[in-house]
């Protein structure tokens, strides 16, 4: 969720654009840690932990794919990737650079949608919790900066206890190489209910040869 990440420096991005545009690298960002590599659409970022990940969304043109460019709201920091100007398609469904709620009104509403991610004048954070987020309410899905995994571990999933169980496999011994990593980042994209199940099982099972526990991860 985007309130439990805080912006991560871009080392490292691919240029282009129009029919030179290499579709295969323009968007692919690579990460300061962790040697991840975020797909067109989004950025490198962190969880509350300090756990590399990658967030949908742009901070610049270079997180987009071809022929696309970050559209940031007014005061905002992030934004999302649409099609530049030239390329917007009346119909498809996104409010393109160029496209206005007079020039394309099936894809640009002018009434506020709840989920999309922008907290309208209409909307409050009682009637639209995903687009409006003021002060914490433990069990609304964000983790807020005043709520942890100890405080809230509904909002706030405790990804460090989850690396600490994956730490309790021998992965060097009984699997291939980079499992554990593959461990740490199952933990980056579990839910909080899964992260107690992972590391109820862990910590009461058999776990050196036993993969039986990280079923409880998602993939």
């Amino acid at each position: 969720m985007r309130a439990m990440v805080c912006l991560l420096m871009v080392v490292a991005g691919c240029g282009g654009g129009g029919s030179t545009c290499n579709e295969k690298t323009k968007g692919y960002v690579d990460c300061e840690i962790g040697g991840m590599q975020c797909q067109p659409g989004q950025y490198c970022g962190r969880d509350v932990v300090g756990a590399p990940v990658c967030v949908n969304g742009c901070l610049s043109d270079a997180n987009c794919g071809c022929n696309q460019v970050c559209t940031k709201t007014a005061g905002q920091n992030e934004g999302v990737c649409s099609l530049h100007a030239a390329m917007a398609v009346c119909g498809d469904g996104v409010c393109d650079v160029g496209e206005t709620p007079q020039s394309c009104p099936g894809d640009c509403h002018v009434g506020a949608v709840c989920g999309d991610g922008v907290c309208a004048a209409s909307e409050t954070p009682q009637s639209c919790p995903g687009d409006c987020h003021s002060a914490a309410v433990c069990g609304d899905g964000v983790c807020a900066a005043s709520e942890s995994g100890a405080t809230c571990p509904k909002d706030c999933p405790d990804v460090a206890h989850c690396r600490r169980e994956c730490e309790s496999y021998d992965f060097f011994a009984c699997f291939a190489a980079g499992a554990l990593q593959s461990c740490y980042d199952r933990c980056a994209r579990a839910s909080a209910s899964q992260i107690t199940q992972f590391t109820n099982c862990a910590a009461t099972a058999t776990t050196s040869c036993d993969t039986s526990c990280l079923d409880k991860l998602p993939l």
